[in-house]
């Protein structure tokens, strides 16, 4: 009796510790996906790979479906500059950090229209990564369509939701199934997200007015923290 008790424990431990582990390998699977794309990137363009991580060494290429622009570094110029391959990967080097211009690029949106992340100055913007696939970017989604219907109202701030390598169609269907009616763009090739040097989904940008990063957000969000920094964005 005792013996068989004991076997049971032992079983029910590894079983547990299987769990674990199996869970561990996909979170690390999941965090390191961008992080082996941009290493393929910059081993293309003749870059030395990168393992530091971080929102400081960024690589880029060019982007088929929409062009990346990279302001100069601490510019305060309204428009962005549109830079060559070679100097944008010099200025996207230094690093995409907070209190600087957010970087504009212009993408399509779910019905095929042309935006750029310019189009929104004097708004907040919250600038979301995501995928269909992610299971954290589906909980704060919900979050973010009742924000997006006050900010209906409001006109303050945006919800602009970047999907990542994923096609229109599919993105479509997800949005109409569940019910999401908030701005979505598509980064099907992904070279956005390498600007933004996105190593897990979700991640959000948090931008003010001007088009700063005030903010960087990795995982996912409620509406209350929403509605938080917009009141706080709003009263600079």
């Amino acid at each position: 009796m005792g013996q068989g008790s004991g076997r049971a424990k032992i079983i029910t431990v590894l079983l547990i510790t299987a769990g674990i582990i199996a869970a561990a390998v996909g979170i690390f699977f999941a965090h390191n996906y961008y992080q082996e794309y941009l290493d393929k990137e910059r081993l293309a363009r003749g870059q030395p790979d990168n393992k530091n991580g971080g929102l400081e060494d960024k690589g880029t290429g060019e982007i088929p479906e929409g062009d990346v622009i990279v302001p100069d570094k601490g510019s305060q110029s309204e428009d962005p500059v549109d830079v060559g391959p070679d100097q944008e990967v010099q200025q996207v080097e230094e690093g995409i950090q907070r209190l600087q211009r957010a970087p504009d690029f212009e993408l399509m949106d779910i019905e095929g229209n042309k935006v750029k992340l310019s189009d929104y100055r004097g708004k907040v913007v919250f600038l979301n990564f995501w995928a269909t696939w992610c299971g954290p970017c589906r909980l704060e989604m919900p979050h973010f369509e009742s924000a997006h219907q006050t900010f209906k109202e409001s006109q303050e701030a945006v919800i602009l939701a970047v999907n990542i390598q994923e096609g229109k169609e599919e993105v479509k269907d997800f949005l109409q199934d569940n019910g999401f009616t908030f701005p979505v763009l598509l980064d099907t090739s992904g070279k956005v997200a390498v600007v933004y040097r996105i190593h897990s989904i979700p991640t959000t940008y948090i931008l003010d007015k001007d088009g700063i990063i005030q903010d960087v957000v990795i995982g996912p969000m409620e509406e209350a923290n929403l509605l938080r920094y917009v009141e706080a964005l709003s009263s600079e």
